[in-house]
C-alpha cells in the first residue's frame, strides 16, 4: 500500500484571480457597503436621538428640583448674556447648580445642555452682533418661553399652567431660525410670518424630543408640533 500523500495545488487546478474575477469580487464588496452603510447612519441617528431624550429627561428632573426648592416657581427662559443681573439669567444657569456644574457659557451649551444631533454649536450668526453676549455658542435646546416665562417679572408657577402634560418645556429647536432677536436659549416659534422650514425642529427623523411640563419625554413631526401651536404658544 503506497502511503498518502498530499495532493499538489497542480492537481485541484489552482490558478490566480483573473482581471474580472476581481473586479466581480470587488462590485459584490460594494453592493454590501452600499447595503449596509443606510442601516449603520440610521442606527447613528437613532443613537442620538436617544441620547437628545435622555438630556431632556434629567433636565425634566433638575426642573423638578428647581420647583422644590423655590415654591413651585418654574426657572425662565432668561436671556442670551450670561454673567449679568440675575433675573435675566437663562434657565440653563438656574439648572446648573443640579448637576454640580458652576456657571460658564461652555457648560451653558455643552453636556447635558447639547443635543447630540445639533450640527456644530454655532449660531449661523452670532448674537453678539446684536449686543447679546453668547458668543455664537448654542446648544441646541429652547425654553417655551411664551407659555412659561421669559425674564424679570415674568415668572410662572407650576400650578398656573393648565395643562402640564400638552406644555411644551424644553426641546429641539431648528438651527436656522437662530439668527439676530431669535435667540438661543429660546424655544421660538413664529407662525406670524415663520415657516414650517424655518421654526420646527428637524434634527431626528423628520421631527424633534420634547420635554413637557408633566416631566415626559416624547418625538413628534415638525408638521405636528407646527399644528398644535397651543403646545408652545398661548
Amino acid at each position: 500500500m503506497k502511503p498518502w500523500k498530499m495532493k499538489s495545488c497542480k492537481q485541484f487546478i489552482c490558478s490566480n484571480f483573473t482581471l474580472i474575477e476581481l473586479l466581480v469580487v470587488i462590485a459584490i464588496i460594494a453592493i454590501l457597503a452600499a447595503m449596509l452603510l443606510p442601516a449603520l447612519s440610521k442606527a447613528q441617528e437613532k443613537a442620538k436621538s436617544i441620547n437628545c431624550t435622555a438630556n431632556l429627561k434629567q433636565i425634566g428632573s433638575a426642573v423638578s428640583m428647581y420647583i422644590g426648592d423655590y415654591d413651585g416657581w418654574l426657572p425662565h427662559s432668561g436671556d442670551t448674556t450670561i454673567f449679568i443681573a440675575s433675573q435675566w439669567k437663562t434657565w440653563q444657569e438656574l439648572l446648573l447648580k443640579y448637576f454640580n456644574k458652576e456657571v460658564t457659557l461652555y457648560n451653558c451649551t455643552h453636556g447635558i445642555f447639547r443635543c447630540p444631533a445639533q450640527p456644530d454649536l454655532k449660531l449661523y450668526e452670532p448674537c453678539t452682533a446684536y449686543g447679546y453676549e453668547f458668543d455664537g455658542s448654542y446648544g441646541g435646546y429652547g425654553w417655551n418661553f411664551k407659555n412659561l416665562g421669559w425674564k424679570q417679572n415674568d415668572w410662572v408657577k407650576l400650578n398656573q399652567v393648565s395643562s402640564p402634560s400638552k406644555t411644551i418645556m424644553v426641546a429641539d429647536t431648528n438651527d436656522s431660525t437662530l439668527l439676530g432677536t431669535h435667540r438661543p436659549c429660546y424655544l421660538y416659534y413664529g407662525h406670524n410670518g415663520g415657516t414650517l422650514q424655518t421654526d420646527i425642529a428637524n434634527r431626528h427623523g423628520g421631527g424633534g424630543n420634547y420635554l413637557w411640563v408633566d416631566g415626559h419625554v416624547s418625538w413628534h413631526s415638525a408638521t405636528e408640533v407646527w399644528d398644535n401651536r397651543g403646545w408652545y404658544s398661548k
